[in-house]
């Protein structure tokens, strides 16, 4: 008798993966007048702190289409050249785009050094935003290693340095890492709260994205409650926001 149990509960999982899918592919669909802008920009660029900011910024629409090898190459553009000028935020910046793109990739090792390189400038120029960010980073890496004690750890830290500075979208970014964190762990209400909190900082700070993700981890949520009615509301919002901005996250153009 207890199939019926089953069944809904895999009914309702495929429709979870169905939203995923579909969300994982709106980028494909998006023109790509930024990418074209962007190259044209660089043909006549000055070797400076600009061009450091157009590869960064090309690195990022690049890594939004799924085209690691080519943002990548962006991204170490950018750093060479922000070496060449001494511009140590475009440093810390391509190496925290560096360390994201090794971390999708799977090299891991790699990911984290360069994570790591990007906190210690971020340390040193006395950029606390650009850190903040850094240390979420590293909570996302560890969470997705499974390391929930680490990444609360660094997702704590950086909600600390985001609440001095009243950065609402760090603020937010802060709890979307713990909530998966607690999602990870089994646990619900904890996970819960901190998504409710994620939803709601990221919709002062009007971070679209943020919003987006925050509806999506209370859907799963929900999912594990299995909370039907609860679950489809915050996935179809998710779902209506990624169509408005027709991108994934991830990598950043600035700190």
């Amino acid at each position: 008798l207890q199939h019926t149990s089953h069944t809904i509960k895999a009914q309702k999982f495929s429709l979870l993966i169905f939203f995923v899918i579909v969300i994982s592919q709106l980028s494909f669909a998006q023109p790509n007048k930024k990418i074209d802008s962007l190259l044209n920009i660089l043909k006549t660029a000055a070797e400076d702190t600009n061009k450091v900011n157009t590869l960064a910024e090309l690195c990022a629409q690049l890594f939004q289409k799924d085209k690691y090898a080519e943002a990548k190459k962006y991204a170490e553009d950018a750093l060479l050249l922000a070496e060449k000028t001494g511009f140590k935020k475009g440093i810390a910046n391509a190496h925290k785009n560096i360390g994201v793109i090794y971390d999708r990739l799977g090299n891991y090792s790699d990911a984290l050094k360069n994570y790591f390189a990007s906190i210690k400038i971020m340390k040193e120029i006395g950029d606390n935003k650009g850190l903040g960010t850094g240390y979420n980073n590293i909570g996302f890496f560890y969470d997705n290693q499974g390391n929930s004690a680490e990444a609360l750890k660094y997702f704590f830290n950086a909600l600390k340095i985001f609440e001095g500075l009243n950065y609402k979208a760090g603020i937010g970014k802060s709890y979307v890492g713990i909530t998966s964190v607690y999602i990870e762990k089994g646990n619900y209400p904890e996970a819960l709260k901190n998504g409710l909190k994620a939803l709601k900082t990221t919709e002062e700070a009007a971070d679209k994205t943020g919003i987006a993700d925050s509806h999506t981890q209370i859907g799963l949520i929900y999912y594990y409650l299995s909370n039907n009615a609860e679950m489809l509301k915050h996935i179809m919002a998710a779902l209506k926001i990624y169509e408005e901005i027709g991108e994934k996250s991830g990598v950043t153009t600035s700190l």
